[in-house]
């Protein structure tokens, strides 16, 4: 309009000085209007600038020298995520994958195939800053989550327990000081899929407050078993509770104290431990009683060792079953598929702020009860009656972990940043495969402690700013694990030393290019009894990576 406008008129000295001073300044309009348009874009998104502290500091997810992905609330929102298995979706370079009640993470080509008590994580996961020792306590539902941080890459020179590919931290919401508030959602969906979910902030003074938040879910199965009539026996249903109470105090206006409480319980019909249909099984033809592949002889063979049909002459019992399944979604399984997991924990975090730096103290502990079993024909007809009584059926156990973490920190902005740290954790529990009698689910044994894991570690890390837009980042850590296994092996576990070297230079204001050395480890483990009876080795050494990162 006033372009048009300023045509109609004579060409002046003024206009035409006018017109050169608009010529200038309209990229620089355009670029105002982009921005502007851009903030209303990212706000009607719900894109936010996340701060997070991965690196044990709060600093915006732009400035860490690092591969991350930053989820804040909008975003797990948007997503959809209420539990780990969504991430994959949202997050670059993680694959989030599950069997049964069983995490199996998979972060820059490293996967974790070995799952259970004795199972150590490639990927760590820390809730409110506690690693969470087994695949099967990974799976909780998140609950009144306030951000979800991912780190790729080993990250053992920041995190009390040694990560090897991978880290991701879930943050959840503090109590607040200044007002009460609460909220109720409820959401239906299909599946007959119902979740009420409620939070509520209780300032009791103005310096003691308590949050209370609470889940339920459920849902029916998503893959139907065509056994039954209805959804009763459908697969990967969802039935789950979680409430977490959280205390925080300012002692004083250097000291604060948070104390979390939660509690978890979930009671499906599971998709088995090891999945839901098989792709491949051992057999040994001579011998029907060692289908399962726990003979040297055992023989190799593609789907499932039980088929449908005239296949009873390779079907290793000389039987066959009934059913074939139709696909991944429609399948028939007689047998009773259940994954149980009931799990409490304490979480005590104190923060001191000493002036130059803050001392950090992280006390936890977490027990964590799991049941998981299934079909173990995966099929219908092939057992019959026996479906419901047989040899082998899935495992359970039963841990207490605890952990301490205490870690100073510097403050400020100073050229040299740093932080040390040390760290111990032990884990005990008790578990063992088991059977069902008439449905009922029974162990093989009752050993008590039978699996003890231990960790110790010394961690630091420092950054210094050699000019005002170049840092150097180095850390180094030294790690001894134990692993003990009543029966089977003792001695398991190792000791390292990690480091990283890292260079950053900022190119501009909103460029930041870096690079970096790390190495992890992931520890070794021992062999049950049973395993080294079938031919495998008493224990297993570590696993060490190095990683070469640059990135812009």
């Amino acid at each position: 309009m006033a372009v048009r406008k300023m045509a109609r008129k004579s060409i002046t000295a003024s206009a035409l000085s006018t017109a050169i001073t608009l010529m200038f300044a309209a990229p620089h309009l355009a670029l105002a209007q982009q921005d502007k348009a851009k903030e209303e874009k990212d706000e009607r998104m719900g894109a936010t600038e996340v701060v997070v502290t991965a690196t044990k500091r709060a600093e915006k997810a732009q400035e860490v020298a690092g591969s991350i992905t930053a989820l804040d609330e909008k975003s797990l929102e948007m997503g959809g995520i209420v539990d780990p298995t969504r991430l994959t979706l949202v997050v670059p370079g993680l694959v989030m994958g599950y069997s049964g009640g069983e995490a199996r993470p998979a972060m820059r080509g490293s996967r974790t195939n070995n799952v259970g008590v004795t199972a150590n994580q490639v990927v760590g996961i820390f809730n409110d800053g506690v690693y969470a020792a087994t695949t099967g306590e990974v799976l909780a539902s998140y609950l009144d989550v306030n951000r979800i941080e991912v780190l790729r890459g080993p990250q053992g020179t920041l995190y009390g327990r040694n990560t090897f590919s991978g880290a991701i931290n879930i943050v959840s919401n503090e109590p607040s000081f200044g007002s009460s508030e609460g909220n109720v959602q409820t959401l239906l969906g299909t599946y007959s899929r119902v979740r009420g979910q409620g939070t509520f902030n209780i300032p009791v003074s103005d310096t003691f407050a308590l949050r209370v938040a609470l889940m339920g879910e459920q849902h029916d199965g998503y893959i139907k078993n065509l056994y039954r009539e209805g959804p009763s026996d459908d697969l990967r249903d969802e039935n789950v509770r979680v409430a977490r109470v959280t205390g925080k105090w300012k002692v004083s206006p250097q000291l604060d104290v948070t104390l979390r409480a939660t509690k978890y319980d979930q009671d499906v019909n599971s998709t088995a431990i090891w999945g839901y249909t098989q792709i491949g099984c051992y057999y040994n033809p001579g011998d029907s009683r060692t289908s399962t592949g726990m003979s040297a002889n055992a023989i190799y063979r593609s789907g499932n060792c039980f088929m449908p049909g005239p296949d009873s002459k390779n079907t290793p019992v000389g039987g066959a079953a009934a059913y074939d399944d139709k696909g991944p979604y429609l399948v028939g399984r007689d047998g009773p598929s259940r994954s149980l997991s009931d799990g409490t924990g304490l979480n005590f975090q104190a923060n001191y702020n000493l002036g130059p730096a803050t001392a950090t103290v992280i006390a936890a502990q977490d027990k964590f009860v799991g049941i998981a079993y299934y079909d173990p024909d995966y099929s219908v007809g092939y057992m019959g009656a026996n479906s419901r009584s047989n040899g082998f059926a899935g495992y359970d156990n039963d841990q207490v972990s605890r952990s301490l973490e205490v870690r100073l920190a510097s403050n400020g902005n100073d050229a040299l940043q740093w932080l040390l740290g040390a760290y111990y954790f032990k884990q005990t529990a008790n578990w063992d495969f088991g059977y069902l009698d008439n449905g009922v689910y029974k162990r093989y044994g009752n050993a008590t402690d039978n699996y003890i894991s231990s960790s110790k570690a010394v961690f630091g890390n420092a950054v210094y700013k050699v000019t005002p837009t170049t840092r150097v980042n180095v850390g180094l850590r030294t790690n001894d694990d134990k692993q003990e296994l009543a029966g089977g092996a003792n001695g398991g576990g190792g000791d390292k030393t990690l480091y990283k070297v890292g260079l950053e230079h900022d190119l501009n204001k909103s460029q930041l290019l870096y690079g970096s050395v790390s190495t992890g480890y992931r520890v070794g483990g021992v062999n049950s009894a049973t395993l080294v009876k079938a031919g495998a080795p008493a224990s297993y050494g570590p696993e060490s990576v190095t990683a070469l990162e640059v990135g812009l």
